[in-house]
């Protein structure tokens, strides 16, 4: 009843009409949300419920949803849309992309083209399947040369994809939170001359590989969700759950590790353990990243 009447008031009108904002309670605001730090999901709604959540977040970047509701088409057919907006104006086209609640049945990959987040509604609640993602955008450099712009998925499952559920062959970083690929026909997520973040994702009954880094790659992992676990269905003994070449390497953040994050695969086992002409790349247990 206290914070009711004190922390979440209307706002005050003037017979003339002006409205007068609660300066110091939107500071209040801004200030616990400081601590909640709320994801894109969370603070679009927190914003749509009163005048002063909106006024104490910063608003969303420019984002879509799909199913859209002026837009009935495919889902593939809606991202190509966005690739082709972003070539004409990337600061004008859809930063997020929410995919609602949905099995989403795809014949090909869904081709990235540009930096965007993708957020689904939640591991198992949205489902591309059939079909896995690509990301194919080259490397790009941001304004401040500090790195590049980077592809986020998010609260989704890569399901029964035709080939890998993720593929990045020298395209733009990424990071995927919170995702599950699972029944793929070759690997899970597979990276060539690229980098990327795995963070609390399951990789599981794929028919090659699980993790698979060659070419230059370079893929971070963390996460006590994360698991890369009953791979290698095909019986390949040149498969394992986590594997890198020579050229490339796999780190996972402790307190994770191989044993653990890694299990039950078949095929050469759950990682490589004696390198060998090929498949001589580190797969290093670290306590920070950037070491």
């Amino acid at each position: 009843m206290y914070l009711s009447t004190h922390l979440i008031v209307p706002y005050f009108v003037t017979v003339q009409g002006e409205i007068k904002r609660p300066e110091h309670l939107i500071a209040w605001w801004s200030r616990i949300f400081s601590f909640y730090v709320p994801d894109e999901k969370d603070r679009i709604k927190l914003r749509f419920l009163c005048r002063l959540f909106r006024d104490a977040l910063k608003p969303p970047p420019l984002y879509t949803t799909f199913p859209h509701p002026h837009y009935h088409s495919s889902l593939p057919q809606f991202m190509n849309r966005l690739n082709m907006l972003s070539e004409i104006n990337i600061h004008t086209v859809p930063k997020i992309l929410f995919l609602q609640k949905k099995v989403f049945k795809l014949k090909n990959y869904l081709l990235i083209n540009y930096p965007i987040k993708i957020i689904g509604a939640g591991q198992g609640q949205t489902i591309i399947q059939n079909g896995g993602i690509h990301i194919q955008e080259t490397k790009e450099t941001n304004e401040k040369g500090k790195g590049n712009k980077r592809v986020e998925l998010s609260e989704m499952t890569i399901r029964d994809a035709k080939s890998s559920g993720l593929y990045n062959n020298n395209g733009l970083s990424f990071l995927c939170d919170r995702m599950t690929f699972t029944r793929c026909s070759d690997s899970g997520v597979l990276v060539m001359n690229a980098t990327g973040r795995l963070r609390n994702c399951m990789i599981t009954q794929c028919a090659d590989s699980g993790l698979v880094c060659i070419h230059k790659a370079f893929v971070e992992v963390e996460g006590s969700h994360t698991r890369i676990d009953g791979n290698v269905k095909n019986g390949g003994r040149s498969f394992y759950g986590l594997v890198c070449d020579s050229s490339s390497s796999i780190h996972l953040l402790l307190p994770l590790k191989k044993k653990v994050v890694a299990t039950n695969n078949g095929g050469g086992g759950n990682y490589v353990k004696k390198w060998g002409m090929f498949w001589r790349g580190k797969i290093l247990e670290v306590g920070a990243f950037g070491q």
